[in-house]
């Protein structure tokens, strides 16, 4: 059973089919790119912030409600870490932006960066290498996808000769 074939892959004019693949390849660069970017800020603001230790308070519910293709109704909740940390004997919290469906247990502690100036101010740091990881996985994936249906194009253009 093939998935694809290499006919579909270059159906129209050749001309088209390198302008889709060219798309392809610009927004795989552009994942990378986000990821390098996205990287490079964060760590900028992490080396000129504290690191400290947090402790995990609470957790923020996100609730994914949803129809799936049978009609069922699904649900999935996420979970986004509530944390209390001191800062010269004085207590901030704070509220990850990342949830995840696996969070950190009430009383465990994950490492947070302020900044000096206003403690308020904090990076959960972990979640800021997830959202990197995600960006060049994407990216990653859109580029095999482009190198596989180039490699497929020019495989059919070799044999027709």
């Amino acid at each position: 059973m093939k998935v694809f074939s290499a006919s579909y892959v270059s159906s129209g004019s050749g001309k088209k089919a390198w302008i889709a693949y060219l798309l392809i390849f610009v927004v795989a660069f552009a994942f990378i790119g986000g990821g390098i970017w996205n990287l490079l800020a964060k760590q900028a603001k992490i080396d000129g912030y504290v690191k400290t230790q947090a402790t995990v308070v609470d957790y923020k519910v996100n609730v994914d409600r949803d129809y799936n293709d049978l009609g069922y109704y699904t649900e999935s909740k996420t979970y986004a870490e509530k944390v209390t940390y001191v800062v010269n004997g004085k207590e901030y919290r704070a509220t990850n932006d990342v949830s995840s469906s696996s969070p950190k247990s009430i009383g465990s502690k994950i490492e947070i960066a302020y900044n000096p100036e206003d403690p308020s101010q904090c990076i959960f740091v972990k979640s800021t290498y997830i959202t990197t990881i995600l960006l060049f996985a994407i990216g990653g994936i859109a580029s095999v996808i482009g190198v596989i249906m180039v490699f497929l194009d020019i495989k059919q253009r070799c044999s027709a000769h």
